[in-house]
């Protein structure tokens, strides 16, 4: 657990000196999504949404040079972030104590609570120190710590996704449906959750796990209800939900293309990390968790392709790499038998 604290701590201070624009690319701490639940945290605190975005506005300038709000924020674009307030609700304390700043102490609890959770799964399945050396192969990805450590819900939402791992490989699934209801309070996931589930359900047949899935897919079915903005089933506007279906499977390839072009260009290390553990799971497809892995990679592309954004440097696919961990630290012992098949080395003598 030392070593993880050490790598976490490490990848932190790396974030917080190094970060700013570079190629074109917005690797600030502070993004434009992010101004939203700055002005949602605010608007807990007790101000106006113009009052909120005129204080945010002025942080980001003073911070990064640039602003990315009006002097307020429309009622629709309000209904977006409400109907994901986890983030800003658990960031008020932090904001309180250390102003605007304090958006970044959530999703860097977050990034350590993924490392902690690697290593129980390790210690779970005998490969503790394997788990160590594929979370600090994680920190040294430039889009892992991109969209780790910054205003942003994309790691607490993969820290979550990881407690559900967690409780699943230890039998603890009673309380998992509370987990998954907080994931969906992140951002818009259900279709992730409901994919990295249905492998368990059907294995498992838990009750627990289909009240689970049957969670993700209402709070799916509400959220187009409630907030069709969030959910990308606008009737009217810009880009409608009928112009999102027929879209959708050209977006599809240009998304499964970009993303790993960019990856490939720009960060190898999590390029490998992800072709590796889709290739472990494809491998071993008949083990639960390969399943689980490869659902969650065909539902985050197609949750991408819905959402019609190229170029995002693998942001909305980030759970897959708690997925791909626990796939190679199940199959570990897997990879080292094919492994020496390959290279015709001799069995390992136990």
């Amino acid at each position: 657990m030392v070593l993880i604290s050490a790598v976490w701590l490490a990848a932190l201070v790396s974030r917080l000196i190094m970060h700013g624009d570079v190629y074109g690319l917005n690797y600030n701490l502070f993004q434009p999504d992010g101004a939203l639940y700055h002005a949602y945290t605010l608007h807990l605190q007790g101000n106006s949404w113009p009052e909120s975005a005129r204080l945010v506005n002025q942080f980001f300038v003073d911070r990064i040079g640039a602003s990315y709000l009006g002097n307020t924020i429309a009622p629709e674009v309000q209904m977006v972030i409400i109907t994901r307030p986890l983030l800003s609700i658990l960031s008020v304390p932090f904001v309180f104590l250390f102003g605007q700043f304090g958006m970044l102490v959530v999703p860097a609890l977050s990034y350590l609570f993924i490392g902690v959770a690697l290593y129980l799964f390790g210690m779970k399945v005998n490969r503790p120190y394997l788990a160590v050396v594929l979370y600090f192969a994680l920190t040294l990805s430039t889009s892992v710590n991109r969209w780790m450590v910054s205003d942003l819900t994309d790691g607490l939402l993969v820290a979550m996704i990881a407690m559900i791992y967690l409780l699943i490989i230890h039998s603890k699934t009673r309380i998992l449906s509370v987990f998954v209801f907080l994931a969906l309070l992140t951002r818009p996931s259900g279709p992730l959750l409901a994919a990295l589930l249905l492998p368990f359900a059907v294995a498992h047949r838990k009750i627990a796990i289909y009240v689970s899935i049957a969670l993700s897919v209402f709070g799916t079915v509400a959220l187009t209800f409630i907030s069709p903005e969030a959910a990308g089933a606008q009737t009217t506007g810009p880009y409608t939900v009928y112009q999102r279906m027929q879209d959708f499977a050209l977006h599809g390839v240009k998304v499964l293309v970009v993303e790993f072009g960019q990856l490939f260009v720009m960060d190898r290390i999590l390029f490998v990390f992800i072709v590796l553990s889709t290739i472990v799971a494809l491998l071993t497809w008949k083990d639960v968790y390969s399943q689980s892995h490869l659902a969650l990679f065909v539902a985050s592309f197609a949750m991408g392709a819905w959402n019609g954004a190229l170029g995002v440097n693998f942001r909305y696919q980030l759970p897959m790499v708690i997925a791909g961990a626990l796939v190679i630290l199940i199959n570990s012992g897997e990879i080292e038998i094919r492994t020496r098949k390959l290279l015709k080395m001799p069995p390992r003598n136990i």
